[in-house]
């Protein structure tokens, strides 16, 4: 999966900001840069929500009635789509229906409830280019060809996925790592350059 853009929403001082993930002077490498409280840490611990991570609710909501949403938006390649189809295919699906699913679009990430002690929701929004499949039905969790003596609800791929695999895409995505300048990874105390040193060669 490629990683397109992150977006965050009512976090903190951020009302909506969407960061476009594109390669500048060959690297994928950035800096924030701003003054005090513009918003450069919040923006960090906003995206580290979507590992881990709780919020107060409503210190850290923009605006108390609206949820906070944290999204990685991904371009999806064939070897994802792919190894998508496996599973499925594993799970017990047609090659028919495996054969027509396509994704437009993918964002893998949290939300949280404008709501005292909420919990994190994991969440992959998954748009598929097709979803519901007319010939098929749901039958222990899975599609199944549509008995033609029954009416039968259409078999959706979206409520599938929403009921049954939720978070596939979110246990696949990118891992945030945030690091914080603490003491425990400085060198606080003066250093003795004249103090004797032990050198280790190996030959």
């Amino acid at each position: 999966m490629k990683l397109k853009s992150l977006s965050i929403d009512n976090f903190r001082c951020i009302e909506h900001i969407t960061f476009d993930i594109e390669e500048v002077d060959g690297s994928h490498t950035y800096s924030l840069i701003g003054i005090n409280e513009s918003g450069k840490s919040s923006f960090l611990e906003a995206i580290s929500l979507v590992d881990e991570g709780e919020v107060l609710f409503p210190l850290d909501f923009f605006e108390d009635k609206k949820p906070i949403n944290v999204y990685l938006n991904y371009e999806i390649d064939e070897n994802d789509l792919d190894s998508l189809k496996e599973d499925l295919l594993e799970k017990g699906f047609d090659q028919k229906i495996i054969d027509q699913i396509e994704i437009e679009s993918l964002s893998v990430g949290v939300s949280f409830e404008p709501i005292p002690n909420i919990k994190r929701k994991v969440i992959d929004l998954i748009k598929f280019k097709k979803t519901v499949f007319s010939d098929f039905t749901a039958i222990d969790l899975k599609p199944a060809p549509k008995d033609p003596n029954q009416e039968q609800e259409d078999f959706d791929l979206q409520k599938y996925f929403e009921s049954n695999m939720p978070d596939y895409f979110w246990k696949i995505a990118h891992h945030i790592s945030f690091w914080k300048s603490e003491s425990k990874y400085l060198i606080n105390e003066p250093i003795d350059l004249e103090a004797p040193r032990h050198i280790c060669s190996t030959f």
